[in-house]
Parts: structure tokens; C-alpha cells; sequence
């Protein structure tokens, strides 16, 4: 049953009556007030609007003493939203708003004219999945980009999820070569989180094959099940029940496959509201904080309805999900051809073509990355689609940043062993290596963009994982989230010019996937190289920073502040290191890569060096490297 206005709103709010707009720029005052205490109040008191709009205007930050005006601006192109306004004085606070979803209620004059549609809040009914399996059906019929395939076969193991009432489910292993039949399949992607009850093992391979025992798997898993057979779908593919767990060479050879598998997929159903394996994909769904308010509507026809808003948050964006700061999840979300993504608060659906939310909301066409669906940044109305990265990665000017947005997204996020940096990642640089056949995949980096990328840094504290990982030039040995790259085209605004020259570079793999896990790496590079002298020096020293002061001779040093007249730059180090926290000089190596900047490093006994971090010189000490030797050297 619909809210009625005067149930919900004060007495001047329910006069406001609604209407299309009818030029591009659409105002209409609805409010007034005194100041914030006055709209406080009114929210207090139980208007639904003024609750909408003291909330929007908290987050926008524009509390102010004065008279306050609020306006609501729709949308002349979709009429799906509207835009609270926030107005102090004279003065449009155009940067301060926040977008308010509209819906029509029940009666026929506003579902005409707006297309968003509540959400239940409660467990995700037959209807819901009949509408993902419209939009499957839709994609198929419309977008030919979305249906290409390169698959032949069914990956090596899939679940059979039984679609007739009396069937069972089975672990379905198909026979190799080219298949012919049905050879579509879903995949789950979604959060581990806790024990896996009933994943596979070399145990119990033999009777999976006859039959699973469907109790014994986490919930998300069986729901997934269930919507696999509601999308009309025989097959599955689950990590944990297609990839034997307890067996280390099954595990590298099918996580180097991960990528095309995801790719290959009909759809994949991402569990992104879910914390763990057992939080279910099918449950009630989170409340709204604010309820919806409903306000009168008119049509052009002058027949009257209720339109319904609901606060979006700040800008509409989509909100963040927890499967969003995993790992593993970036790949399977970026390479998927297409997503059906079961949040915290509805289903929506994103493919090369499109993006669908079950509320009806309406968002701009998405930015594609690698030329595929899933944006690396949820996407934002109104925000221009750049060119496909798949496109941007073939013109070497713009690879660098391309390849610096990927790692800078992927190491913002957690994974529950450190060993998976480089597999988690893996199906993603097999991606884009189809775009640069004639590129080298190093570690993390490309070997045409070196030696500009060696000039990566940590945005926040970095550590270093308890085994070995990767050699210390690349940022794959650090924990960490990586913010920026060198750039051939000018590294933060500078001349990018090289110094140095990689000579060769030879990468030990750990396993079967070239490009995963490595036990070593050797890089072998040739330029300026120069002695320097770093320090923390107390009176300019952070104790939870890594930037420290460079020198150039140890026996000007002291710990005064006559120092810092002596000081070439500066050194940004990777880790946290005890030298960083005593008045004492230590010796340190720099490597030129541009005029100004540089890798920091430490020589060890057998004459190899170790990165330490980057070094920049102040721009009138850049003359300290003209009496520095070219020396070819390797660094581990």
C-alpha cells in the first residue's frame, strides 16, 4: 500500500505538485527556510522530504547560518531523477547536490513517464530473477558485441546444476577437444571468507562425479545454483568445486585459466553484497535508511499520480560492495562479457552495451575497460565513455597510465593469501597481452614501458610479505597500494627523458603460469650512478612517513638544521626501514632515470643492488649527476 502525503509530510511540503519539465534547466523551489535549525527542525518534526534534504545537505558540507532556499532540478532527457538544490542567499551551490531517484507509485499517471521501480526489501523473489533472465535473453538478441565468443569447450570441470525437479547435481568433467552441444555455462565469482565446506579434493572427486552433495556447500554457492537453472543455464563453475583444492598443480594450471574462463562464461553472477561464502545471494536485502516520500505528481494529460523519491547519496553513485575490495574479483568482474551482480540492496546487470539496475534507475552507457564490462570505478551519470582501454594499450603514449589505473585499482584491494598478488592478476595481463603481442609481461610491468614504470611509489606504508614474492624492482614485493607509474610523456609534469637503458631482464617462473608466481627476477640496466647519503633528521622527521632527506657527502652531516641547506632531495622509501629513525647518515645509491628522479638503492656484498625506494633531486642540484659514472648494473 502506497504512503499517503499527508501521512509523511508537513504541511508545506504537501503542496508541492510535480510536473515534467519542460526547459533544459528546470528549477522549482519547493522549500524555504531560515536557516539549518529551521530544516532540522521540520526533519525532526517528520516531513520525509525535509529528512531528504537535511541529509543531502549534510553531506554536502554547505551548513551555513543563512536563509536557506532548496530546489529540485529533474532530468529533461530520462525524468529518472531529480536533483536536490541546495540555494544560500543568491548563491547556487551547483557543486553541492545530491541526486534523488524518482519512481511512480501505483497509479498509472507516473508510471508513464518514470522507470524506476521499488525494491523489496525482503528475499529476493521468482520475479526478480525472471527480470535478470530478461535482461540475459535481451543482451543476446541485441548485442552482437556481448555474443562473441572465442570458447570451443566447457572449462575442464563444471557443476552440473540439475534442471529438472528430480535430477541430481554432479560434477560434470567433459571429454577434450572441440565440443559440440551446449557449451554455456556461468560462473560465480564472489567473497571465500571462512572454511568451504564441501570444496573439492583429490577425496572426493570420484563421487562429485556422481552426484553433489548440495547440503554440504555454502549457501552462496546453492543459491547460485538456483539462479543458474532460473537463467535457463545447465552449467556452473565455482572455484572451490571445480578446482581441486588440496592439489598444488591442478591449482596453477586451472588459476592460468581463470581469466578466459571468466571471459568465456554466458554470465557471471557476482555474490558483490556478500562478506563470505555463506552469506547467500538470494536473502533479504539491506534497508534504505530514508524511506521513500512521496509527492504529488501531475502529467501533461493533467491527470494526477504519486511519484515516489528515495535518496541516492551523494552524486547517485553506485554504492561499493564488499566483493569490490577483494583481489580476485577485479579480473573476474573486468573480464566477464557480462555481470549480474546480486548487492546488498538490488540486482543490477552490466554488459559491453549497458547497465541495468532492478530499481529502474537509469545510468549513462559505462566506461569499458580492455574493452569489456566491468568499469574499474563504478559508474557515475553523465560521466564521458573514454576510448575502450583495449584500444588505449595499443598507442604506447597512453599504456603507461592505462596499466597504472589497473594496478593502482588492484592493490587498493585485499587478498586472503599474499602468494596470489601475481595469479590474482594474471588473467588480466594475458588480456592485455593480446593487445601488445609484441610486448614482454614482467612482473607486473611491460617490458616497452621500462624504465619509465620502475619509477612506481606506495601511496600509504607498505610492507613487505612474509616470503618472497617478487624481486624488489617490481611493486608486486611490497603490500601496498600503488599511485603512480613514470610516464615516457612526462613523469608529474617533468622531462621525462631516460638516462638509463634496461638491458635484459630474465624472470624465474614458480609454476606453470607465466604469468603468476615467481621465485626470482634479474634486472640487468645501464646509467648514472651515483653515491648519495640519506638521513631523518629530527627536526623535519615524521615517524610514520617514509620520505627522508638526501645527501651528498656524509661528513657535512649533522643533525642540525644547517642540514637542510646541504640537502640534493629527497628520498621516498618503499618500507619503513630502523635507518630511517636515527641522525645518522647511510650510504645510498642512486640510479638516474630522468633528469630529476630516480631509483634508490642499497649495494649488497656480491655487488647486485636491492631498491630501496625513489630519490628527487631539488631542481638546481640536478647538476650533482654530471660527474657520475655509466655503469651497468643488476638489480634483484
Amino acid at each position: 500500500m502506497d504512503l499517503t502525503l499527508d501521512d509523511t509530510l508537513c504541511q508545506l511540503c504537501a503542496q508541492i505538485n510535480l510536473r515534467l519539465p519542460t526547459e533544459s534547466d528546470w528549477k522549482v523551489l519547493i522549500r524555504e527556510y531560515a536557516d539549518d535549525k529551521d530544516l532540522d527542525d521540520s526533519a525532526k518534526a517528520g516531513c520525509a522530504l525535509c529528512r531528504v534534504i537535511a541529509e543531502s545537505h549534510r553531506e554536502s558540507h554547505t551548513f551555513n547560518e543563512a536563509r536557506i532556499k532548496h530546489k529540485l532540478r529533474s532530468d529533461q532527457r530520462t525524468h529518472d531523477k531529480i536533483q536536490v538544490w541546495h540555494q544560500l542567499g543568491s548563491l547556487d551551490l551547483e557543486g553541492n547536490i545530491s541526486w534523488t531517484s524518482q519512481y511512480g507509485g501505483s497509479e498509472a499517471p507516473a508510471n508513464r513517464y518514470f522507470p524506476g521501480r521499488a525494491v523489496q526489501n525482503g528475499p529476493i523473489a521468482m520475479a526478480a530473477l525472471s527480470r535478470a533472465k530478461g535482461w540475459l535473453d535481451e543482451c543476446r538478441r541485441e548485442h552482437p558485441s556481448c555474443s562473441s565468443l572465442d570458447a570451443t569447450r566447457l572449462p575442464a570441470r563444471v557443476i552440473d546444476v540439475a534442471q529438472g525437479s528430480g535430477d541430481r547435481s554432479f560434477l560434470y568433467i567433459p571429454s577434450p577437444g572441440v565440443q559440440s552441444g551446449d557449451i554455456r555455462y556461468a560462473a560465480l565469482s564472489y567473497c571465500w571468507g571462512g572454511p568451504q565446506s564441501g570444496r573439492l579434493t583429490t577425496a572426493n572427486i570420484h563421487a562429485k562425479k556422481k552426484d553433489i552433495d548440495v547440503d554440504s556447500l555454502g549457501k552462496t554457492i546453492k543459491d547460485a545454483m538456483e539462479i543458474t537453472r532460473a537463467l535457463g543455464l545447465r552449467f556452473l563453475w565455482v572455484d572451490s568445486q571445480c578446482i581441486i583444492q588440496d592439489s598444488a598443480e591442478d591449482w596453477q594450471l586451472e588459476s592460468a585459466r581463470m581469466g578466459s574462463i571468466y571471459h568465456n562464461s554466458e554470465v557471471t553472477i557476482s555474490a558483490s553484497g556478500g562478506t563470505h561464502s555463506d552469506s547467500g545471494l538470494l536473502g533479504p536485502r539491506e534497508t534504505s535508511r530514508m524511506a521513500p516520500v512521496p509527492l504529488k505528481f501531475t502529467a501533461p494529460d493533467e491527470s494526477v499520480g504519486t511519484v515516489f523519491l528515495r535518496h541516492d547519496g551523494m552524486f547517485g553513485r553506485v554504492p561499493d560492495e564488499p566483493l569490490d575490495k577483494r583481489g580476485w574479483t577485479l579480473q573476474e568482474g573486468l573480464l566477464s562479457r557480462r555481470l549480474l551482480s546480486f548487492g546488498r540492496q538490488q540486482i543490477t546487470w552490466e554488459c559491453r552495451s549497458g547497465y541495468k539496475t532492478e530499481n529502474g534507475a537509469l545510468l549513462q552507457e559505462q566506461e569499458h575497460f580492455l574493452g569489456l564490462p566491468r568499469p574499474i570505478r563504478k559508474p557515475r551519470r553523465y560521466d564521458p565513455i573514454p576510448k575502450p582501454i583495449a584500444e588505449l594499450l595499443r598507442h604506447r603514449s597512453e599504456a603507461v597510465l592505462t596499466w597504472e589505473f589497473i594496478v593502482n585499482a588492484f592493490t587498493e584491494r585485499t587478498l586472503s593469501f599474499s602468494t596470489d598478488k601475481l595469479p590474482a592478476l594474471s588473467g588480466i595481463a594475458q588480456h592485455v597481452q593480446k593487445t601488445r603481442p609484441d610486448d614482454t609481461y614482467l612482473i607486473g610491468m611491460w617490458k616497452a614501458d621500462l624504465p619509465w614504470c620502475l619509477l612506481w611509489g606506495v601511496g600509504t606504508q607498505a610492507q613487505r610479505p612474509p616470503a618472497y614474492r617478487a624481486p624488489s624492482w617490481s611493486w608486486a614485493s611490497l603490500e601496498g597500494r600503488v599511485v603512480c607509474f613514470g610516464d615516457q610523456d612526462g613523469w608529474w609534469g617533468q622531462d621525462a627523458h631516460a638516462h638509463c637503458a634496461v638491458e635484459d631482464v630474465v624472470v624465474s617462473p614458480k609454476g606453470l603460469n607465466g604469468y603468476g608466481e615467481v621465485c626470482g627476477g634479474r634486472l640487468t640496466i645501464r646509467g648514472p650512478l651515483k653515491e648519495g647519503w640519506r638521513m631523518a633528521c629530527r627536526w623535519h622527521h615524521d615517524a610514520e612517513s617514509t620520505i627522508i632527506y638526501l645527501f651528498e657527502d656524509d661528513r657535512l652531516l649533522d643533525p642540525s638544521e644547517r642540514a637542510f641547506e646541504l640537502k640534493l632531495g629527497y628520498c621516498e622509501m618503499d618500507v619503513v626501514d630502523p635507518s630511517m629513525v636515527i641522525d645518522q647518515p647511510v650510504s645510498t645509491w642512486c640510479l638516474r632515470v630522468t633528469d630529476t628522479d630516480g631509483l634508490a638503492l642499497l649495494r649488497q656484498t656480491d655487488g647486485t643492488f636491492r631498491r630501496l625506494g625513489l630519490f628527487g633531486l631539488d631542481e638546481e642540484r640536478i647538476q650533482w649527476f654530471e660527474d657520475a659514472m655509466v655503469e651497468r648494473i643488476v638489480i634483484l
